[in-house]
């Protein structure tokens, strides 16, 4: 479908009858007001799994709705300009009645950069993770069209989260390993997630960058711009840079005797992490995996560079369980900081 789009000289929306004063009040240059977005969160089509792929695929793409007059139909970015003022003008308790609203306003962005910067894997998961469908095998059928508009292949064999992991694969992006999936256990391939009827992306939070840059090498992965850091006990500046990162967030209820890892563990639960609310120090900043590393666990941490969210990037404890235990193991999770740029030099690691 995603070549579909891309091919189409031109894709329409349309929205249901409801809807109509909405696009009059955008052609005619005026405010969304709350009774809008009240019918807009009620529109299926800002949660559907298809949205996304024909939102940042298509060259053009127009909204009307059912029983608009003639020349009722607006371009795609008045409607994201319309909507994403009127969202941004409330206070974050107001916009938690918009549920819908606030998880499309990540399409929004990507469809308004979709001609300038090449989307990661993992930016697709993310968003897709609060899209719906009619189908379960459909949510990986968009997923892929939104990162490929090449001609779909026979995938008989392959689940459909196989199929996106293996395109994936052959894009070169290994971002698609930040989900929150148990890892495979086969030797060789316990970097990679486990294949299922989903692939929730390890945090839902818009990220840029265009994504995990590497190549399987016969039995083992080549990653490519990682910071590798070790544990250790994280630097003030680096937890000045969290606290002030923390604070730009209003939690009502929040109990002022909170830690910094307490409140960043929430923080992020917030965002859909579901891992351990126990974190690894190091000097840059807090690390928090998915599943909690053993106590005699020799780890370090795998950051990557070329994928950023505000105040972090997705990473990888590689670990031993003891001195005494060569076989090495992978948790993905999410490292909170300074950015791994400033953390110091990347490099190219392989990961067994």
């Amino acid at each position: 479908m995603g070549f579909i789009y891309s091919q189409a000289d031109e894709v329409i929306v349309v929205l249901t009858a409801q809807a109509r004063p909405v696009l009059e009040q955008i052609t005619n240059k005026l405010e969304l007001l709350r009774p809008h977005l009240n019918i807009l969160e009620q529109e299926d089509w800002v949660t559907r799994a298809w949205t996304y792929q024909e939102t940042v695929n298509a060259k053009r793409l127009r909204i009307t709705c059912h029983d608009a007059p003639v020349g009722t139909i607006i371009d795609v970015f008045e409607f994201i300009s319309s909507l994403g003022q009127a969202l941004n003008n409330m206070n974050s308790k107001d916009r938690t009645s918009y549920p819908r609203l606030n998880s499309f306003e990540d399409v929004m962005l990507d469809c308004a950069t979709a001609g300038y910067l090449e989307r990661s894997a993992l930016q697709v998961m993310s968003i897709m993770d609060e899209r719906t469908q009619t189908f379960p095998d459909d949510h990986f059928y968009a997923m892929i069209g939104a990162i490929s508009t090449e001609p779909a292949r026979p995938v008989n064999l392959l689940s459909p989260c196989e199929a996106f992991m293996s395109l994936c694969e052959r894009k070169g992006d290994y971002s698609f390993i930040f989900s929150s999936n148990p890892r495979d256990p086969r030797p060789g391939r316990r970097w990679r997630p486990q294949g299922g009827p989903d692939l929730p992306a390890i945090l839902r939070f818009p990220s840029t960058g265009s994504g995990l840059r590497g190549r399987v090498e016969q039995d083992y992965l080549v990653l490519e711009n990682v910071v590798v850091m070790k544990p250790s006990s994280s630097s003030p500046d680096a937890r000045a840079s969290i606290a002030q990162w923390l604070a730009t967030f209003e939690w009502e209820g929040c109990d002022p005797n909170l830690s910094l890892e307490e409140l960043a563990s929430r923080t992020l639960q917030d965002f859909g992490f579901s891992g351990s609310p126990v974190c690894l120090e190091t000097d840059f900043g807090l690390f928090f995996p998915q599943v909690q590393l053993p106590l005699l666990a020799q780890a370090d941490i795998l950051v990557a560079v070329g994928i950023q969210w505000r105040l972090g990037s997705p990473a990888l404890a590689r670990y031993q369980e003891s001195l005494n235990n060569e076989t090495v193991f992978y948790v993905p999770g999410v490292f909170l900081g300074k950015s791994a740029e400033a953390a110091g030099a990347s490099a190219t690691v392989i990961l067994v």
